[in-house]
């Protein structure tokens, strides 16, 4: 029996990477590094919502459960709502940092992300130990 796999693994990975930026081969370029960040902070933080609704036994849809798990933590409350344009906001960068050629962010940016990407999953852990 495999345990069930941690996602906030994502969220110290990106940390790690960013983290350790100068450290990598001058072949890989920053912005290579950047557009990962972005992707596990995103990750992270949508997995650990996902679980946190399983847990909470709050349906989504899985049609496009990304959306729909943005939609439902939406829908719980304020303090909920807030949780799930955060995380609105890291997927529409995850897109971004996945697909457009031009990529937009700066190191600060990414910074920035990751932070609400850890926030996101202190903000699950606290709900589930039930402070709300």
């Amino acid at each position: 029996y495999m345990e069930k796999y941690d996602w906030s693994q994502y969220r110290d990975f990106a940390q790690y990477l960013l983290n350790t930026i100068d450290k990598f081969e001058a072949s890989i370029v920053e912005e290579t590094i950047f557009r990962n960040i972005l992707s596990r902070a995103y990750y992270s933080a949508y997995h650990y919502t996902r679980e946190y609704l399983e847990f909470c036994g709050i349906e989504f849809s899985h049609g496009d459960s990304h959306i729909g798990v943005i939609t439902s933590v939406k829908s719980i409350d304020n303090n909920h709502s807030l949780l799930g344009i955060k995380l609105e906001r890291l997927k529409k960068k995850r897109v971004d940092a996945d697909y457009k050629h031009n990529f937009p962010y700066s190191k600060r940016d990414i910074e920035l992300s990751l932070r609400e990407s850890i926030d996101i999953i202190d903000q699950i852990d606290q709900y589930k130990n039930g402070h709300h």
